[in-house]
Parts: C-alpha cells; structure tokens; sequence
C-alpha cells in the first residue's frame, strides 16, 4: 500500500510517497521537481528505521526533502 503527499517549497514541487516494508513500518520515497522546469528532477528513498504510522512517513518525506532543497540552495547562493 502506499499514499501520496505533494508539497511546494522554495521553487520545487516535493511529491512524497509513503510505503509500508515488510515489517509492517512506513518507509518513504520523494521527488523534487523544479516549478520552473530548470535543473534537475532529484529522487531519494528512506528505507532505515521506518516510521510506526503512514502520516508520520509522509510527514517525515517532506521534512527531509525541505532539507535537501535548502542545501541545494545554499549551495547555488539562492
């Protein structure tokens, strides 16, 4: 089973997956594509650890994702 989440932050469009593992935790996968269709579209997974609830890995994709976006900016000067 997995339930989709789709977030904007600072120029990119976050679309987070949650997905249940086989030990019945929530892992998650996200994809950042840029709003105005310049760079690269990033995808990651989280399998480590797993989350006790659907929301909380949801939740978590966005947390992370937000980071990875600020390091990207940080990085170009944005």
């Amino acid at each position: 089973m997995t339930s989709e989440l789709i977030n904007e932050y600072r120029g990119y469009k976050i679309e987070a997956t949650a997905r249940q593992d086989c030990e019945d935790r929530w892992d998650f996968d996200y994809r950042l594509t840029p709003l105005d269709g310049k760079g690269e579209v990033r995808q990651r997974s989280h399998t480590v650890n797993g989350q006790m609830t659907e929301e909380a890995a949801r939740v978590a994709a966005i947390e992370v994702a937000r980071t990875e976006i600020d390091n990207v900016l940080s990085m170009q000067g944005g």
